[in-house]
């Protein structure tokens, strides 16, 4: 009988090697163990199965990315985010054509601006992102379509609502843009949109920053006259910061005279501060001259 149980596992071992070691069912059961108890301890043990598991020759690519993926979530948690960063690089360099892709470029991204940022003042993880990426050519492209692919699912089509986890994913791909290729004329444009994205969703100081990010990485760019008027517009229209918004209308009106948003920005000067029935009636008044 011994004899008979050893010779059926050498069979198992050479030609099922995934008998030996059911790693989807162990999987189940540490995913289990953290459901009931989201432990560091156990959640280490999902991550090192998960981590394992992409390293499987009996998984496809699909799988892999998506366990990495997985592992990556759960350092997050654990506010591990240059371990989380080094799993989602990992499983874009290895798994590049996974249907987790796109996910694993957004999450990167956030975790670049919203976690990392502070803590890489020489850029190398933009660097580490880029060489996950690709050529630039390449990260361009996916950029440009992952941004237009957020824009489609911008507005919740039942609520009919804007959703903030999308407006957010946008805007932490603009800023990745301007951070992995600040030269590229497109990072100003990116970053103009990301500001009014994040105006638009109430995110006030987020935007401010990324208009000052524009006027001091970009100042000879077309945009930059439009980050100073936006800069100065949400301080008056969306945190009723007078005094703050009057010194941004007027250094606009000295640094860009004939700008298309001159007459604009005047006439917020002149009816600054005045109610909306104020500023309606001059502006008849004006039509009337």
């Amino acid at each position: 009988m011994k004899f008979h149980f050893l010779s059926l596992l050498i069979l198992c071992v050479i030609f099922f090697p995934s008998c030996n070691t059911d790693s989807s069912g162990n999987i189940e059961k540490l995913e289990q163990a953290v459901a009931d108890s989201s432990s560091p301890a156990s959640m280490q043990k999902l991550i090192d199965a998960y981590v394992s598991s992409s390293q499987s020759e009996s998984e496809d690519a699909n799988t892999k990315a998506g366990n990495l993926s997985k592992a990556a979530d759960l350092y997050m948690k654990m506010n591990k985010f240059p371990e989380a960063a080094g799993l989602l690089t990992k499983s874009l360099k290895e798994f590049g054509g996974s249907n987790s892709r796109t996910e694993n470029i957004l999450k990167l991204a956030s975790i670049y601006r919203t976690k990392l940022a502070s803590s890489d003042p020489s850029g190398e993880n933009f660097v580490s992102f880029m060489g996950a990426i690709g050529d630039e050519a390449t990260f361009k492209t996916e950029s440009s379509s992952l941004l237009q692919g957020l824009i489609d699912r911008l507005v919740d089509p039942t609520s009919k609502r804007i959703n903030k986890d999308v407006a957010n994913d946008y805007i932490n791909m603009c800023e990745m843009y301007a951070g992995v290729i600040p030269s590229d004329e497109q990072s100003a444009e990116y970053l103009i949109k990301a500001g009014e994205m994040a105006r638009n969703t109430n995110q006030f100081s987020r935007a401010l920053t990324i208009y000052d990010w524009v006027m001091d990485k970009f100042p000879d760019s077309d945009r930059a006259p439009q980050a100073l008027f936006f800069k100065g517009f949400t301080l008056d229209d969306s945190m009723n910061n007078k005094d703050e918004a009057k010194k941004y209308y007027e250094e606009f009106l000295t640094k860009y005279p004939k700008d298309e948003f001159a007459d604009d920005t005047q006439f917020l000067l002149d009816n600054l501060g005045k109610s909306d029935d104020e500023i309606i009636q001059a502006f008849e008044n004006k039509r009337k001259k």
